[in-house]
């Protein structure tokens, strides 16, 4: 459960709830009167959907423990992370239906810092509810 946004001077608030495996729930917002119980709140986590997939060094090898985000929308918010197993494999779940930018970073190979914008890799992918896309970066 986040607030994810408050005004204390008006009373006026609003929750969303969230878990790794759903998509987060609408922000729910409220308003607080002093001396008044709020009872019965419900806040529906929705059905995401899931990337996953392999991430290659330069060499097409599989790259162990490379960092890929997963950002949803065009102002990149509900930023989703993950790193590969040693196999290069990695999976994000929960993601919000619709355009997701994805971001894989391998940076054991990055002596400096003009190569961190070499080592990025991205693709946008949109994504249904309930639906798995396997998106691999090479």
């Amino acid at each position: 459960l986040m607030l994810v946004r408050a005004d204390a001077r008006r009373g006026e608030l609003a929750l969303r709830a969230s878990h790794p495996q759903h998509a987060p729930s609408e922000a729910l917002p409220l308003k607080l009167v002093p001396g008044v119980k709020l009872e019965n709140l419900e806040l529906r986590l929705g059905i995401g959907g899931a990337v996953e997939g392999t991430v290659y060094d330069g060499e097409g090898r599989p790259e162990a423990g490379a960092v890929v985000l997963a950002n949803h929308g065009a102002l990149q918010i509900e930023q989703r992370q993950t790193e590969t197993g040693a196999d290069g494999r990695y999976r994000l779940e929960g993601l919000i239906p619709g355009q997701i930018g994805l971001i894989a970073m391998g940076l054991d190979q990055v002596s400096e810092a003009e190569d961190v914008m070499s080592a990025l890799r991205m693709q946008t992918v949109k994504i249904g509810a309930g639906q798995t896309l396997v998106v691999d970066f090479g």
